[in-house]
């Protein structure tokens, strides 16, 4: 991990920051009249002078020039961001900026190295796994010793003559199988193997029991997979929450409803969404956000019916807390390529026995297993996919028999930028 500062503000940070932090309160959304909004208030706190940003590795370059050029508007001044002390932490060992259809630029040239803020940036580089130091103290020593020097070389493609290549992986217990059923057997297996035991125990045991683990894979299409067969193995009737889809009527050439109803966009909800009391679902846009509901906040069901789920939050400041979801009416405004724009009204969720890679940054789990059952196909991927447990003895990885050896994608001409 990597922490960056602004070059000439350090003396600046002081203890302004403890013991809260910064903490903008205002309503909820995702727009960018809600952005400015924060931003404007963001310039009135009196006293905060340190804008800490997170994950900024994902962040496309575009963005914070934006927030940068804001910034110096609203302070009326020619300092980057105002004149705002700006820490950026991440590592960009991790996935990159997503840039659908391969557009210009490239993910290796929208990350903020490809910014002129960049050239103002001090970097302090951090040297110690933290999510491993644990490990490294206990009798597993040696065996997450090696882990931590193979997800080092993993980050930075030291092992790799180019992008693409396929790696030896030490110390990490990686299983070969021949069918796709048997992969994801033995990946619920490890990870979920006291799911029906635990579920009989009552939404506490299930809260706990499920923040701790997680399945992860390259693509949704395996995500899906993987979350319909461990939710076939919770006891209790399920229900299928279908989306009522409708054209836009200012959009040209408009699908009808049956058409819609078996489409699958990135960021929105599923057609039909099988459920269960006791199973555990992802938020995947901003509903409440001072109620802790917002796009990553995952929750336990306890009830649901046609027009509302119940559930308790499973983590953060508001874990434990009871929540109701609605539906909501969601907004596809399509692209440049398909011009596809369509309303959908559904609940804004998604199961989360297993999540997407890329989905999983920034979140440390007791319990993983890995499905390689699809290759990685980007920047980091794999990095990230093994590099969510505390031990590596809670690390389990899957993979087709007929490949030999695992690949990783490392831009190695951005790694060189650092």
């Amino acid at each position: 991990m990597a922490i960056f500062q602004m070059k000439g503000l350090l003396s600046g940070m002081g203890g302004s920051l403890a013991p809260a932090g910064l903490k903008l309160k205002r309503p909820g959304g995702t727009g960018k009249t809600y952005l400015l909004n924060s931003i404007i208030d963001l310039c009135g706190l009196s006293g905060k002078k340190v804008i800490i940003w997170d994950e900024i590795v994902t962040t496309h370059k575009n963005c914070v020039d934006a927030v940068n050029q804001t910034l110096k508007r609203l302070c009326c001044s020619e300092d980057n961001f105002g004149g705002k002390e700006v820490i950026f932490s991440g590592k960009f060992r991790q996935i990159l900026p997503v840039v659908k259809y391969n557009e210009y630029p490239l993910a290796y040239h929208a990350t903020i190295k490809s910014s002129l803020i960049w050239l103002d940036v001090c970097q302090h580089q951090l040297v110690e796994n933290m999510r491993l130091a644990n490990a490294l103290k206990g009798t597993s020593y040696t065996a997450n010793l090696e882990f931590a020097k193979s997800l080092l070389a993993l980050g930075e493609g030291s092992r790799q003559s180019k992008d693409m290549s396929v790696v030896d992986l030490d110390a990490i217990n990686i299983k070969s199988l021949l069918t796709r059923d048997q992969m994801r057997n033995e990946l619920i297996n490890f990870v979920s193997l006291d799911i029906q035991k635990i579920h009989a125990q009552g939404i506490n045991s299930c809260v706990k029991y499920l923040n701790q683990r997680c399945i992860l894979a390259p693509l949704n299409r395996d995500v899906e997979k993987l979350n319909q067969e461990i939710l076939a193995q919770l006891p209790g009737e399920s229900q299928i929450l279908k989306s009522m889809d409708s054209a836009d009527p200012d959009c040209f050439g408009a699908l009808p409803e049956e058409c819609l109803n078996k489409l699958s966009i990135s960021g929105f909800p599923e057609h039909e969404i099988e459920i269960k009391v006791g199973m555990p679902l992802v938020v995947i846009c901003n509903l409440a956000i001072k109620e802790g509901i917002c796009n990553g906040s995952q929750i336990v069901v306890h009830d649901f019916g046609v027009s509302y789920i119940v559930g308790c939050l499973m983590s953060g400041p508001f874990a434990g807390k009871e929540v109701t979801l609605p539906r909501v009416k969601l907004h596809n405004k399509g692209d440049a390529w398909s011009g596809l724009s369509f309303f959908q009204y559904q609940f804004p969720v998604t199961p989360a026995y297993a999540m997407s890679v890329n989905n999983s940054q920034g979140q440390t789990l007791q319990r993983v297993g890995t499905s390689l059952e699809t290759d990685v196909f980007s920047q980091g991927q794999l990095y990230v996919g093994l590099s969510r447990v505390s031990n590596v003895d809670d690390l389990l990885v899957v993979k087709p028999s007929i490949r030999q050896g695992i690949l990783n994608v490392v831009h190695k001409h951005q790694e060189k930028k650092v």
